[in-house]
């Protein structure tokens, strides 16, 4: 649980990475959630996907076998 606080206080105070509220994504993923068919994306995983739409991010970084065929996205490193 320690280092689990230590990365979370590290992600928090760096620079480099955007924290995105789940609000400003709500209402897309939900509608990328409801609109699949058969692809077996989680609510998270189409919560990553409006995420990644709101960006403009195309790659994913993921061992995630469904995100692979999806058009859109990029699997790098799965």
């Amino acid at each position: 649980m320690e280092a689990a606080k230590e990365v979370g206080n590290i992600l928090l105070e760096a620079r480099e990475i955007e924290i995105m509220k789940a609000s400003e994504v709500f209402e897309r993923s939900w509608e990328i959630f409801m609109n699949q068919e058969d692809t077996g994306l989680s609510f998270v995983d189409a919560s990553n996907l409006a995420c990644m739409e709101k960006r403009g991010i195309r790659k994913i970084a993921t061992f995630d076998k469904d995100f692979l065929g999806m058009g859109e996205v990029e699997v790098v490193g799965g």
